[in-house]
């Protein structure tokens, strides 16, 4: 059996739905006991033999490929969150680091593989993909892992691999894996609240950040000397705020149906509504998003801002407009989400499909 390690996502939803105004609502911010797995500090960056790690996703890169969702907390103290570089992409006593997918239908194509070869030393598998979001936490009784895979490297070194998808497990205990084999599909099983992969490094039973080869104990520090090699550096570039995905709706979207991928399908020319949605990792106090459409002729449909009010782990919001006459116009629109970093300045812009095809007669 996993010996596991709970941790919790503290987040803040802010919804905007606009037809003629904007109305910011915040949501409850609900937070998981977390337990720091191995207590002890341990900061030595050159340990011998250490395996290098190569990506533990298939990432879809059509499908918006993986996105860095959390990293290895660098600051012991419960009311401070630091990742490896000192900034934001940390949650209190995280162990590990979290790669998302934008949605479970993509979740469902995506293979986790073993970042570097070794022995399986534990699996599980058969719990569901409900998450937190659709069953307590105390249903999962102690199991926050969900289905996983542990990976002994040598020489002290192992990788654990969680959250993988009910009945998608393709290794066993004892087995000889290569670095890249597929050890299943990425899922939302255990203490899970989006489709994501949670992979924990740790050297002689201590968790271990990737991204700098030093633990959770030691201070967080711009220069690092990573365990990932340079395609999973490539591949997991550092941002302090970014996006996780965005989409469109027709009517008023639903973060759990956003994560489910259930606004994967164009709206119609009769849609009520087209609604520009999406979801931002750690955005900061006085961040600006944008929500900006565009019709086939050049018209604005829709050009919203929002200033965030303070700093969250993760932010839901989204914007809307209802036709002029009785149906939308046929044709390609120009749909994007834009976030306008306070501390810098820096933008980023996530362009989003939608394209209406002609009101049946």
């Amino acid at each position: 059996m996993f010996r596991l390690t709970r941790y919790h996502w503290r987040y803040a939803l802010l919804m905007v739905l606009v037809a003629s105004a904007v109305s910011p609502v915040d949501a409850a911010d609900p937070a998981v006991s977390s337990a720091q797995l191995y207590p002890v500090a341990f900061t030595s960056t050159s340990q011998p033999k250490a395996p290098v790690l190569r990506l533990p996703l298939a990432c879809v890169l059509a499908e918006g490929g993986c996105v860095l969702a959390r990293t290895t907390d660098h600051d012991p103290a419960p009311a401070v969150d630091q990742d490896y570089r000192c900034g934001p992409r940390a949650s209190n006593d995280h162990d590990g680091t979290d790669i998302a997918v934008r949605d479970m239908s993509v979740a469902a194509r995506t293979a986790v593989l073993a970042a570097a070869a070794g022995t399986v030393k534990a699996t599980r598998d058969g719990m569901n993909d409900l998450g937190t979001r659709r069953q307590p936490v105390e249903a999962l009784q102690g199991q926050d892992c969900g289905n996983g895979v542990v990976i002994d490297h040598g020489n002290g070194w192992e990788t654990q691999y969680c959250h993988l998808r009910q009945d998608s497990l393709r290794v066993r205990t004892g087995e000889k894996v290569k670095a890249g084999q597929p050890l299943g599909l990425v899922g939302m099983s255990g203490e899970s609240e989006f489709p994501h992969l949670h992979f924990v490094v740790r050297y002689q039973g201590r968790s271990m950040d990737p991204f700098s080869g030093t633990d959770g104990q030691t201070a967080c520090s711009t220069t690092a000397a990573p365990l990932w090699n340079a395609e999973a550096l490539a591949a997991l570039p550092y941002q302090p705020s970014g996006f996780y995905h965005a989409g469109i709706a027709s009517s008023r979207p639903d973060l759990t149906a956003a994560r489910d991928g259930d606004y994967r399908q164009m709206p119609t020319a009769d849609a009520p509504a087209l609604v520009l949605w999406a979801e931002i990792l750690a955005p900061r106090k006085d961040d600006q998003v944008h929500f900006g459409i565009t019709a086939p002729d050049g018209a604005t449909v829709l050009d919203q801002y929002v200033t965030l009010e303070k700093d969250q782990a993760q932010w839901f919001g989204f914007a809307g407009a209802r036709p002029a006459g009785d149906h939308w116009p046929s044709g390609s629109y120009r749909a994007a989400v834009s976030l306008t970093q306070a501390k810098d300045g820096t933008v980023q812009t996530l362009d989003v499909p939608l394209v209406i095809a002609p009101a049946k007669p």
